[in-house]
């Protein structure tokens, strides 16, 4: 019967006794169940015994994980020798029980030399390689006789005759090994051989061919070339990697009592990935109020760890740890959604040496709203109950879950191409820790790929929304390629990366984590001035047009007036305009020389590129050709055989509209269109009735119009406009036009020559604003096929002619 005097806290701590007690007993069955087994088989080999016997020892061992509580070390660094661990041990420990009881099973100790230097130095830039350098290992060549077979501390007493070291250096290792019970340190200690001098003439020995091994610290053994080194840990009190092997989670805590008030700050260290969290910092007035802070800054500085049981592309699902031992949802332990995780991979050798370890750059898991079913359950006899017990229970039910809800859905947002995805194997680990943002912005830098010397000027932040897919520009970097990024109502931001119109980088971001985040991309400024090139060809196209339309009127009037003369002399003004030809030599040069600047391993600019120079000869070719002078060479000579005027018929056959087949020379008529036009990239047969007309617009490809030659005085309009994606996907550019026109999303797609339509509706009844919207993405371009119209004139079976007869070219 349990006490009533026990508080919840406590009650929640037995609880997770219990749990761990039942755990423990089904290990036990099922470790007998397996003895009996062995013991009615037949016989087995000394090799299949022993391997029985490992896994026997490795199954009592195991805890399941959302029932393992963290193994939790506490290192305690102060300014005060009398404010040890011993002063404030036990009044802390009374303190965590009421969170951490059944969670954690901790130790406290004074932390070795090596982290107090560099926690006295600074916390927040505390790293693993820092703290474990000064461990005592044997450092022996690469290219010694026996170097695959020297693995651990005993191999170096079989295969080595001398282990150079300073006297200090294996005096103090002897003792440390003492401490530990291991006098002969696993046989080195009769390897080992003193060099007069200090560490930096062992080091200088190391290159002498008659040496085999040395011992010195892990940091000096890690600079060690010409050969490389293999290091070979040696057992003995006080090392680093012991704790890091033995414990979960490690917690350096500082105490500065010198300053005023006493600042207690603590920062957490992950053993498994080797990772720091950030720096929690509190303050208290009174020495007895030390232990307190120091349990709140310990409790702040904890993350929360989750283990990625199965991942997608998007999605992942995980596994709380100690999740089963968590009673109340207010537990620090406890993982909510809408919080933010930091996804880390470790993957180790066959020697259980990490070969790729720690966080995913730019990577970030945002947990979801968990899917229960929460409806209460009927009576067994089927009788309706009564609302207060549906409610009671539904209440009930609802705690259960929270309480008892170890599993997580996550979603998973990367600005790299890393997934989560893998097959599960022992080498293999993939969790995730919860994160605590502790400033109130995060300053971005973006540099060029390779080069952290040259900052990606005025490049576009944009920030979006996750609920409602809509972009809102954060700001512009600076002359430094840096900008501010501030917290939000939300943990994460979805940062956008765009410079000109084109998106370079999609950058998952939690501001606040740290005060600085760098991303290195690949500039597009050569993609820009390539584009500016384009824009001025285009627009000297757009002039020579209107050039070539103005001579060729002239031209026609002195004829009709019987001015021959004249009329020659402005044709010959007209040849001497540069032609398609020139310009097209021109641009072939300047293409070569962006490609050339920008190399062969953009592969992506290079594209666009491409596709710009494409387009823009395509235009070319369209509208500056020699069809118009062989036309006013015809008209030229019916002049002189008419007597010198131009004859009626030839003047009547001019188009003076602007209505233009596009599959022919400018100035053509439109009644003489084939059914399948040509617009560039795509054809598509005109219905009857429809107008193809040109436009000025370099974006616009192709415009059709009912009942009139210019579209403000049309019945009805249908235009398509090609240009680069301003969202990732069709889907998201549709929502965010639906929701700056007040639209609905079609939630079926449309084909087009086998490429699928994202399509819009909207109340539109004016040409002002689009009728009916379909969104194509194909070849890095967006393709917009838009149709407005008058009143109630009705475009959807012109937009299904056009669909189903829409081919690509290629």
């Amino acid at each position: 019967m349990i006490n009533p005097s026990v508080g919840k806290k406590d009650v929640r701590g037995i609880t997770g006794c219990l749990r761990r007690a039942f755990s423990l007993v089904c290990v036990v069955v099922l470790t007998s169940s397996i003895a009996r087994a062995v013991d009615t088989a037949a016989t087995p080999s000394q090799a299949d015994a022993a391997a029985q016997a490992a896994d026997l020892e490795a199954l009592e061992d195991e805890q399941p994980w959302d029932f393992s509580p963290y193994r939790v070390l506490v290192w305690v660094v102060s300014d005060n020798p009398d404010l040890d661990t011993t002063a404030i041990e036990a009044d802390l420990r009374r303190f965590l029980d009421r969170d951490f009881m059944s969670i954690w099973e901790m130790d406290i100790v004074d932390a070795p030399p090596s982290v107090k230097t560099a926690a006295v130095r600074n916390l927040s830039t505390m790293r693993f390689e820092e703290i474990s350098a000064s461990d005592p290992v044997v450092a022996v060549k690469r290219d010694h006789p026996d170097a695959v077979r020297l693995r651990i501390a005993a191999n170096v007493g079989d295969y080595c005759q001398n282990v150079l070291a300073t006297r200090g250096r294996i005096d103090e290792v002897e003792r440390r090994a003492e401490e530990i019970g291991n006098p002969t340190i696993d046989g080195v200690k009769s390897r080992l051989k003193a060099v007069e001098g200090d560490t930096i003439t062992v080091r200088d020995r190391w290159s002498d061919p008659a040496t085999e091994a040395i011992l010195v610290s892990r940091g000096m053994a890690m600079t060690l070339e010409n050969p490389d080194a293999k290091i070979i840990p040696i057992p003995q009190s006080g090392l680093v990697m012991d704790a890091v092997a033995a414990y979960d989670k490690i917690f350096v805590v500082r105490i500065q009592t010198r300053d005023v008030p006493t600042q207690i700050s603590a920062i957490e260290f992950d053993t498994l990935m080797r990772h720091f969290g950030t720096v929690a910092t509190h303050t208290c007035l009174q020495r007895s109020d030390i232990p307190a802070a120091v349990g709140d800054a310990l409790t702040d500085a904890f993350g929360p760890m989750v283990r990625i049981e199965d991942a997608g592309r998007r999605s992942a699902r995980g596994l709380i740890r100690a999740g089963g031992l968590i009673l109340d949802p207010n537990s620090p332990a406890m993982i909510h959604p809408g919080d933010a995780l930091e996804p880390m991979i470790r993957k180790d050798d066959r020697n259980g040496n990490p070969i790729l370890i720690g966080p995913i750059d730019w990577a970030y898991l945002l947990v979801k709203e968990p899917k229960q079913d929460l409806e209460p359950e009927q009576e067994a006899s089927g009788v309706e109950q009564e609302d207060s017990e549906v409610d009671a229970k539904k209440e009930q039910q609802e705690t259960e879950v929270v309480h008892n809800h170890s599993k997580v859905e996550m979603d998973y947002f990367a600005g790299r191409p890393i997934t989560l995805q893998g097959r599960r194997n022992r080498r293999t680990f993939k969790t995730a820790i919860r994160v605590r943002p502790v400033d109130d912005a995060t300053v971005v830098r973006l540099h060029a790929q390779g080069d952290e010397g040259f900052p990606l000027i005025g490049y576009e932040i944009y920030d979006k929304d996750l609920e409602t897919g809509v972009y809102s520009l954060i700001g512009r970097t600076d002359w430094n390629g840096r900008l501010e990024v501030g917290r939000s109502d939300k943990p994460m931001r979805l940062m956008y990366v765009k410079n000109g119109g084109a998106i370079l980088a999609r950058l998952p971001i939690v501001p606040g984590l740290t005060p600085l985040e760098v991303a290195d991309l690949r500039g597009d400024d050569m993609r820009l001035e390539a584009e500016a090139y384009i824009h001025g060809v285009r627009n000297a196209i757009i002039d020579l047009i209107a050039i070539r339309e103005l001579f060729a009127a002239r031209i026609r009037l002195r004829l009709r007036n019987g001015e021959i003369a004249e009329a020659e002399n402005l044709l010959n003004d007209l040849r001497e305009q540069p032609t398609s030809e020139r310009l097209a030599d021109d641009m072939g040069k300047k293409q070569t020389a962006f490609l050339k600047a920008l190399g062969s391993r953009n592969v992506s600019q290079r594209r666009k590129i491409d596709e710009m120079f494409s387009e823009t000869r395509e235009l070319l070719s369209k509208h500056i050709n020699p069809a118009k002078l062989r036309d006013l060479d015809a008209d030229l000579i019916a002049a002189r055989k008419n007597g010198g005027r131009l004859p009626e018929k030839a003047e009547d056959d001019q188009d003076d509209d602007k209505v233009v087949d596009t599959t022919k020379p400018t100035g053509t008529r439109s009644a003489e269109m084939s059914p399948s036009a040509d617009f560039g990239n795509f054809t598509f047969s005109v219905p009857n009735g429809w107008n193809a007309v040109s436009t000025d617009r370099s974006k616009t490809a192709a415009m059709l119009l009912l009942g009139g030659k210019v579209w403000q005085k049309s019945d009805a309009m249908i235009k398509v406009d090609v240009g680069n994606p301003s969202a990732p996907s069709p889907k998201e550019l549709a929502e965010a036009f639906a929701k700056q026109n007040g639209g609905t999303v079609d939630g079926k797609t449309k084909s087009f020559d086998g490429v699928d339509g994202v399509c819009v509706t909207t109340s539109s009844t004016t040409l002002d604003k689009p009728k009916s919207l379909t969104i194509l993405f194909r070849g890095g371009k967006a393709y917009l096929v838009m149709a407005a119209a008058k009143g109630d004139t009705d475009v959807d079976a012109t937009m299904e002619q056009i669909r189903k007869t829409w081919k690509w070219k290629n």
